[in-house]
């Protein structure tokens, strides 16, 4: 299949690399601001972790400088440039947004596909941020930050990877020498000691680092539900890249009895609930958790109820 695909790959990937040459040549433009830029991005399409890696820079700077974070909000229902405030919805600014202004209610975060509208109508704030955080903007070459990091997955590292649609590269590898970090992210508890290198000499080498995910623990959906204890039998739902992390470590203390893998950002309704809670009757009186990971608890509590037995898995970098 990936030869059939190679010609696909091989053009995209010739679009791909013109349009960062004329950036480089300064034929496109690309526009620096006063303000301090940090880009979390990476080189596939998802499953890098790059929410909880922006969630982790939000703790480290959050006490020392007045932040915003500026996404795309993919997934979302609407355009433009939207600023989060207590009555926003993922479908108004994305799953993963809300999930940030859940977690951080004191936090300056907008959506806006045009990035350098976003960071002027950031800066044009009453209190406008010291640093801005830009998710998922490495490509967005349209902006020039003064700090690139890029995650790459452990298991499936950028440099053996292929380009859209033969692999998930959606950028040429050798666009790594654009970023000034590279972190290994999603690095197996046996493995975190040991040297992480690009053992490949035509890859520029940055700043190279790793990085774990912890998980902090199920927590029930509902207040109602906080004194009981999650099942040991459990369905687990997912609407994420890469569930096979998740999906692991529930197996370590778990009987997972049935998975939902539904697509990345999967825009849950009453019917995807149903068609679970179907799935749970099926065990007939079996005690039977169901389990999501946090992104998905953000969409799938709008329609679950006390009584549904839900839990959801916070994880933090």
């Amino acid at each position: 299949m990936r030869c059939l695909l190679f010609p696909f790959s091989w053009i995209y990937s010739a679009v791909v690399f013109l349009r960062n040459r004329l950036y480089d040549w300064g034929v496109l433009k690309s526009r620096t601001f006063e303000v301090p830029l940090i880009v979390i991005g990476n080189l596939a399409i998802g499953g890098t972790g790059k929410t909880p890696h922006t969630e982790y820079i939000i703790r480290l700077l959050k006490d020392k400088y007045r932040i915003a974070v500026l996404s795309r909000g993919y997934g979302r229902i609407t355009k433009g440039y939207r600023l989060a405030n207590s009555n926003s919805t993922p479908q108004e600014i994305g799953d993963e947004p809300f999930q940030m202004y859940t977690k951080f209610p004191a936090l300056t975060l907008a959506v806006c596909e045009d990035r350098t509208l976003g960071i002027n109508s950031l800066l044009n704030l009453d209190y406008p941020p010291e640093v801005i955080l830009l998710d998922d903007a490495f490509q967005h070459r349209k902006i020039k930050a003064g700090l690139n990091i890029v995650l790459t997955e452990y298991d499936n590292p950028f440099y053996r990877d292929y380009m859209i649609p033969m692999g998930k590269l959606r950028d040429n590898k050798r666009e790594i020498k654009r970023a000034q970090i590279l972190i290994h992210t999603k690095v197996p508890e046996g493995e975190r000691e040991q040297p992480i290198k690009i053992n490949n000499a035509r890859f520029s080498r940055p700043e190279s680092f790793w990085s774990s995910f912890k998980y902090i623990g199920a927590k029930a959906y509902f207040p109602l539900n906080q004194n009981e204890k999650i099942s040991k039998k459990i369905i687990v739902v997912t609407g994420i890249a890469n569930p096979k992390p998740f999906v692991n470590y529930l197996r370590e203390n778990h009987e997972i009895v049935y998975k939902f893998s539904f697509r990345d950002h999967q825009d849950f309704n009453q019917s995807n609930l149903d068609e679970i809670l179907k799935k749970k009757r099926n065990f007939g009186d079996e005690q039977i958790s169901i389990v999501t990971t946090e992104k998905d608890f953000v969409k799938l509590s709008r329609f679950a109820q006390p009584s549904n037995n839900f839990y959801y898995v916070p994880i933090e970098v």
